[in-house]
């Protein structure tokens, strides 16, 4: 299902740069440090959309990873909390057992 909505999303997006693009074929001027350069303003939002889809993916990447990191010292902490109650009721048991 998550991936259903996921395809349907891009698919708006898509669509909505479609739809953007069209109307938008006029030549702008891009200046940057070094030069400039004219390219038409779909091909523009298009680079545009794709650089942010590349940060947003990359960060989400990152989150996705501290997340993973984050939930194995959980679990290693859960493990060493079991174990030290385990121990702790045997010894609880061994100390009612002999008295």
């Amino acid at each position: 299902m998550l991936k259903l909505v996921a395809w349907f999303v891009l698919s708006l997006i898509f669509c909505f740069t479609i739809i953007l693009a069209v109307p938008n074929a006029s030549l702008v001027t891009v200046n940057y440090y070094v030069g400039s350069v004219e390219i038409s303003l779909a091909v523009l939002l298009v680079i545009m959309l794709a650089i942010g889809m590349l940060f947003g993916i990359i960060f989400n990447i990152m989150w996705v990873w501290h997340l993973r990191r984050q939930r194995q010292a959980w679990q290693q902490r859960y493990q060493q909390t079991y174990q030290e109650l385990q121990l702790l009721l045997t010894r609880l048991n061994q100390d009612s057992v002999s008295q």
